[in-house]
């Protein structure tokens, strides 16, 4: 194997990992929906009012699936990738932060049905309630962040494509 060979083999490796990175990245997020935090970051803050019993209740951040569905890769470039979600409420639930829900007719019919649906005590507030804007803080849950554990994963992957040019 001649220099030129093993350059022309380590050029064609390296065009492929913006691509590869992206996807190990993607993987590595949706993960996070599973350990309902990302790796070696911690759990995610639990709902108000939620028991610990795995049995009774879904995981956080999942109710359709939509937000873990749109993570994906948004921008790549030969040096670079960008992966990203569409979802308007992703920013929010990755960062945390303050926002200002309406009641509406509509709204209070939910909660009402809610209410009957469970019993909870909390619906029937929600539902009778004389707001029209509610403030509603909700907490950091990050699913989407270059953490150590994605950088060591990312780094083992990029070692095992350049060993595979002298093997």
């Amino acid at each position: 194997m001649t220099f030129d060979q093993i350059f022309r083999d380590i050029k064609q490796k390296i065009t492929q990992l913006p691509k590869e990175m992206g996807d190990l990245a993607v993987n590595h997020f949706l993960e996070s929906f599973q350990r309902e935090g990302l790796e070696g970051e911690g759990k995610w803050t639990p709902r108000k009012g939620q028991s610990g019993d795995r049995t009774t209740r879904r995981n956080l951040l999942v109710k359709t699936g939509k937000l873990r569905r749109s993570i994906r890769i948004t921008r790549i470039t030969p040096t670079s990738v960008s992966i990203g979600s569409d979802i308007p409420y992703a920013q929010i639930q990755n960062e945390g932060g303050t926002t200002h829900p309406q009641i509406t007719s509509k709204s209070r019919k939910y909660f009402w049905a809610m209410y009957k649906k469970t019993g909870n005590q909390f619906w029937k507030n929600m539902a009778t309630t004389k707001k029209t804007n509610l403030t509603v803080n909700i907490p950091a849950r990050p699913f989407m962040k270059f953490t150590p554990a994605l950088k060591s994963l990312i780094g083992r992957h990029i070692v095992q494509k350049i060993k595979l040019v002298f093997q």
